[in-house]
Formats: C-alpha cells, sequence, structure tokens
C-alpha cells in the first residue's frame, strides 16, 4: 500500500514531462526575418511581403509579412514566425483590405494639413501632426525580384524605386 502512494506522484511527474516534451512545434527549423521597406526613405505602409521559395529550396515553404505604419514588416511561415533559409522570389504590393485608421490617417494630405481632423482618427491621446513635407507611403503597383534568407536570418530591408513598379514581366518586355 505505501509503495503504490509513492508511485501516484511519480506518474503524474512522468505524465507532465511526456505532455511537455511532445508540445514542440512540428515542421522544419525556422530564422527570424524582419526588415523595413521604404520608397524615397520614407516607409511603405500596408504592404504585403511574400517570400516564395525558388526550386531547389528544401522544404518549400512560403513566408508572408505585412507592414507597419513605420514600414516594418516580420515574416510569418505556417503559422510560425520566421522563414526557412534559401532563396526566395520576392513580391512586394499593396495589402488587400483598408487602411488600419492610423495608416490612413497618416497618409491622407488633406488631413496632414488639418490637425483637428488628424487628431479625431489617430487617437484622442496623441497631439495632431504637424505639417510635414513626406509622409509614409501607400504603394500602388508590384514589386518583385529575387533575395536569399542567411542561414541565420536577420534583417531584409528593401528600398522601392519611385519610378514604377519592377516585376519579372516588365523586366522581361525590354
Amino acid at each position: 500500500m505505501f509503495q503504490s502512494r509513492s508511485l501516484v506522484p511519480l506518474a503524474a511527474a512522468l505524465a507532465a514531462a511526456a505532455v511537455v516534451v511532445g508540445c514542440g512545434e512540428p515542421g522544419p527549423d525556422l530564422v527570424t526575418v524582419t526588415g523595413t521597406v521604404t520608397q524615397d526613405g520614407q516607409p511603405v505602409v500596408h504592404a504585403a511581403v511574400l517570400f516564395s521559395p525558388l526550386p531547389g529550396n528544401d522544404p518549400m515553404l512560403a513566408g508572408e509579412g505585412i507592414t507597419d505604419a513605420e514600414g516594418r514588416y516580420r515574416l510569418v511561415s505556417d503559422e510560425r514566425n520566421g522563414a526557412v533559409p534559401g532563396k526566395y522570389h520576392i513580391v512586394i504590393n499593396r495589402a488587400a483590405g483598408e487602411l488600419p485608421p492610423e495608416i490612413a490617417a497618416s497618409t491622407d494630405e488633406a488631413f496632414a494639413n488639418d490637425p483637428y481632423m488628424a487628431s479625431m482618427i489617430a487617437s484622442v491621446s496623441k497631439p495632431a501632426p504637424k505639417k510635414k513635407k513626406a509622409g509614409p507611403v501607400v504603394i500602388a503597383g508590384e514589386y518583385a525580384f529575387d533575395a536569399e534568407i542567411a542561414g541565420k536570418g536577420g534583417a531584409m530591408d528593401f528600398e522601392l524605386p519611385k519610378d514604377k513598379p519592377k516585376t519579372d514581366e516588365a523586366a522581361a518586355a525590354k
């Protein structure tokens, strides 16, 4: 009788350890990839940053991110933060859906000149923005190119050309 009582806590501890060991995230090892998308030195807001693996990547796992009001993004692959190291075809274009209110207020030129309306939209706790020469950019076209994610991951910043979107189709037409 004494032996069975002492085994109950041991069995519970072993069961808990088995659950903890089995709770690892399935899938390949990912590295953290973050960065900033800019155009003419200004942040590109509400842009989709899509990484499609090129042939030869193993495993073939895409990554995606959306830029925030500062133009920053973080890649997510298979609902996990990060991406598999390797070579990718990258496409950057405007994200689907409406602009978030804090981005819409900062990119609307009419509100940039009207502190009252800007403060009504942006936030009551923030002071109204002052007039500024340049602000965040919302892109209309699609930019495409190839790049490689290093084995340790890291920052991948993109400066988009201001003239016209660059796509593989446009390059092929030349």
